[in-house]
This record gives structure tokens, C-alpha cells and sequence, in this order.
């Protein structure tokens, strides 16, 4: 009967079946693994993780459950939990290779580079985890694959091979300077990742016009009394690969500033309301505080350190920049711009295991980020001072004083550790995890040129 309520979307009877399974069996982990799993296909990940615990101490010697724990912790960024999680799982089955490499991703973000090169390197001779373990090799920053690795990778790459081998072809032909025929091993990537995404460009952009008309500037400067300060979130926006990371890692070296992950609550939000009959400007206070509070709730599992401050990083949030004024006027919000020829290339380049639509085709990318400057645009209009825009070039070249900047506007005193931000330990989930342990540096401005003559004019749309 769950099944046939799940088929039929009625996901409400499914969820009320399948609790009650497991309060009629609660030491049989057949049931504790299909509630886990539903609630997990549901992307609630953190009544998964419950579940999921469950089944593992009911069964520990089931790989798969542990695996599912691992993968679960990963989305939630807990590093050091799925890190343990595993290797419980190593310790029943020792060669299981999908659990070598979600340790080998663990030690990755957590700054472990030789543990984490050597688990890669195993996982690049086994086809399961080949492409992946390319890619995070290929992607690792200073890491070079030896003249047999990178012969192996070449030969299987290919228009029959998966988007992740192009992805990591792309990356050995730039090491070796050969960019116009890196750019082709691109292109054949994100032709490849495209077909596998569920994206409609014109319906994004579409989405990205209407903003401005829902949240008008009467709206906005509506006034409220009743604004929770338990916490306060530091909202980080902007396109991936514009130096957001570096931005957080600047902060949560600050005592009082903890990291999250790239948190999608703010934006499940906006999802929910913007779908709903009942017009912004009819929600009470009431009801703006209650989803301020939902929202930091559904946060709480990730503030493990329980600071006054704490960071989420979900660039998509620049579209709920209204949203997040209305709910939590005292939220600090923070746009992270970099030259935009080497934001649409650096996307261009990434592979993103969750996609980014908009990422696979250039044109699309571009047109994206200019629905995203106009928004940006919008928003300083409308809520004048709101927003600190934070540009990298300029964080890279004058670092100290845009480090005061950012400080300041987020009500924070000067500490030295912001200078250091390298030195900072904490896990970091983004492919930017190796380069935000470096001291700044500025070999990646312009980088853009090296593919110049691939490029067909996207650098003069924008100058």
C-alpha cells in the first residue's frame, strides 16, 4: 500500500504507512531502510539520516546502509561524520571502492591530501569509480597523473565515454597547454551532461523577470517589530566559481562566524510561497516570523558550534534577496562578483554533480549571468546599502582593506585570523576546497584568455 501511494504521488499515506511498519516492526530493518529511503528520494535528509542510523546499528554488517549514511552526512555537509561512516563501512567489506571514494571526497575537503590521493588513485583502476575519481584527481589543484594515468584516461575519453571523463580529459590537456583542443573535450562534456539535466534555460530566465514585479519596492519597505535574533545567517550569493568560497572561509575564520554548506531551506521558501495563491503582501508578521523561524530551525543541525553568526552559501539565493529581507531584516547578505568572461568559463569547465543547467551551455551561462547582474541591480535599487558586493579581483589585489570592508558591513570587529583564512581547518564542501587553503593569489584573473579564440565574441558581449 505504501508503494502504490508513492507511485500515485500521495506522499502523505506513503509516509504514514511506512511509520507505521516500523512501529509495528521496530527491530525488523527491512521497513527502517524503506522509510530512510523515502524520505531520503524526498530530499529530507535530515529524517533520512535518523533512519538510516537506525538501520546501521540494527545491522552493521550491511555495507549499503552504511554507504546510504555516508552519502546522506555528505549532502548535509557533516565531513567528519560521513568520514566515520565510511569507514565502518570499509571495515565490513575493506575493497568496497564506492566507499573509498566517498572517504577519499571526505579527506579532500578536510585538507588530507596524501590519504586522499592515494584512495583517488585506487579508485581510478576499477571501471565503478573510474570517471569520478578522474574528475577529482584531474580537478585537484597541483595534483598531475603520470604519463600511464593520463594515457588511460585519453583512451577511454571519448564521445562514448561519460560527461566526468571529458570533464577530466579537459583539465590533463590544459596542464599541458593544449587549450583549443582542451576547450573541445569541454564541449563534449557539457553536451553530455546536458542531456542528462532537466533544464529548461527559458523558463529560468522567465522565473529571473518576474522577481522584480512580486517583490516591488512598497513591499520591501514594509516595517517589522517581531524579528528573531537567535542567530544570524550570512547569506553568501552570487554564480558559482566567483570566489564565494574564499569569501566564506574569510569569515568563518572568525570566532564568532561558523560554516554551513550551500543550504537549500531559504530557497525551498521562496518555492513554496511564490507557488502559492495568497499574495506577499497579505503574509502578517506573524507569519513572516514563523518561516524566519522554520528557517533557522532547519539550520540548526548544520550550527554545530552554535555562533552568533553563521554562513550560508547557496549562491542561488541571490534571487531570494527580497525574501530574506522581509523575513530577517537583520540578515547580512553579501554578493560575490568576478569578472564575468571567467565566471561563464569557470562554469563552463566545472563539472557540477547535482547540475547547474545553465553551466553546459555557454551562451545560456552568459545569459544567465546578466539576468543575475540585473536582479543584483534591482535589489540595490530597491534596498539601497542592503547588499555588499564583494569583487575578487579586487579581494585579491587589496586584501586587507576589502576583509574591513566585509567585516564591517557585517557587524563584525577586526581579527587577524581573517588574514589567515588559509590557516582556517574547518571542512570545506566546494570545489574550491584546495585553493582556499593558499594564501590569495591572482593566476586565475583573466584566466579566460587562454581559450580566447574558442570564445566567439562572449568577452565583447561583455565589455
Amino acid at each position: 500500500m505504501a508503494i502504490i501511494a508513492t507511485d500515485e504521488g500521495q506522499m502523505g499515506e506513503a509516509e504514514r504507512l511506512l511509520r507505521r511498519i516500523v512501529e509495528l516492526q521496530p527491530e525488523v530493518v527491512a521497513p527502517i531502510a524503506d522509510l530512510a529511503r523515502f524520505y531520503e528520494s524526498g530530499k529530507d535528509y535530515l529524517a533520512a539520516l535518523t533512519w538510516y542510523e537506525r538501520a546501521c546499528e540494527l545491522a552493521p554488517e550491511i555495507v549499503e546502509f552504511h554507504l546510504c549514511l555516508a552519502q546522506a552526512l555528505m549532502i548535509v555537509g557533516q565531513v567528519d561524520r560521513a568520514s566515520g561512516a565510511f569507514q565502518s563501512c570499509l571495515g565490513v567489506e575493506p575493497d568496497n571502492h564506492r566507499a573509498q571514494l566517498g572517504q577519499a571526497h571526505c579527506l579532500r575537503m578536510l585538507g588530507d591530501r596524501d590519504e586522499c590521493i592515494t584512495l583517488y588513485r585506487i579508485c581510478l583502476q576499477y571501471p565503478e569509480t573510474r570517471d569520478e575519481a578522474a574528475w577529482s584527481l584531474a580537478s585537484y589543484r597541483g595534483f598531475e597523473f603520470s604519463e600511464d594515468e593520463a594515457d588511460g584516461i585519453a583512451d577511454q575519453a571519448g564521445a562514448d565515454s561519460s560527461a566526468l571523463l571529458n570533464f577530466a580529459m579537459g583539465r590533463i590537456l590544459e596542464q599541458r597547454g593544449e587549450f583549443s583542443a582542451a576547450w573541445s573535450s569541454y564541449r563534449l562534456a557539457n553536451q553530455k551532461q546536458k542531456q542528462d539535466l532537466a533544464y529548461d534555460h527559458e523558463q529560468t530566465c522567465q522565473r529571473l523577470d518576474r522577481i522584480p514585479q512580486v517583490f516591488s519596492r512598497e513591499l520591501l519597505d514594509r516595517e517589522r517589530d517581531d524579528v528573531p535574533q537567535e542567530s544570524c545567517p550570512v547569506f553568501i550569493v552570487g554564480l558559482p566559481r566567483s570566489g564565494s568560497t574564499l569569501v566564506e572561509q574569510i569569515l568563518t575564520s572568525h570566532p564568532l562566524v561558523e560554516g554551513t554548506t550551500e543550504l537549500p531551506y531559504m530557497n525551498e521558501i521562496a518555492t513554496t510561497l511564490l507557488a502559492s495563491p495568497v499574495p506577499l503582501a497579505r503574509l502578517s508578521d506573524d507569519r513572516l516570523s514563523t518561516l524566519a523561524q522554520q528557517y533557522l530551525e532547519k539550520t540548526r543541525f548544520h550550527r554545530l558550534e552554535n555562533c552568533p553568526y553563521f554562513v550560508d552559501k547557496l549562491p542561488d539565493n541571490f534571487a531570494s534577496v527580497g525574501l530574506i529581507h522581509m523575513l530577517m531584516p537583520e540578515a547580512v547578505i553579501i554578493d560575490v562578483r568576478r569578472d564575468p568572461v571567467d565566471t561563464c568559463v569557470g562554469n563552463y569547465r566545472q563539472y557540477f554533480p547535482s547540475g547547474k543547467g545553465f553551466s553546459c551551455d555557454l551562451e545560456q551561462t552568459a545569459e544567465f549571468y546578466r539576468r543575475y547582474l540585473a536582479l543584483m541591480e534591482y535589489w540595490q535599487s530597491v534596498l539601497p546599502g542592503r547588499v555588499l558586493t564583494i569583487h575578487y579581483e579586487k579581494l585579491v589585489s587589496d586584501t586587507e582593506s576589502e576583509i574591513r570592508r566585509l567585516l564591517g558591513h557585517s557587524g563584525l570587529e577586526w581579527h587577524d585570523d581573517c588574514l589567515s583564512f588559509h590557516d582556517n581547518p574547518r571542512p570545506v564542501v566546494t570545489a574550491s576546497s584546495e585553493q582556499v587553503r593558499e594564501p590569495v593569489y591572482s593566476e586565475s584573473i583573466g584566466y579566460w584568455k587562454n581559450f580566447e579564440q574558442e570564445l566567439e565574441g562572449l568577452a565583447s558581449s561583455f565589455r
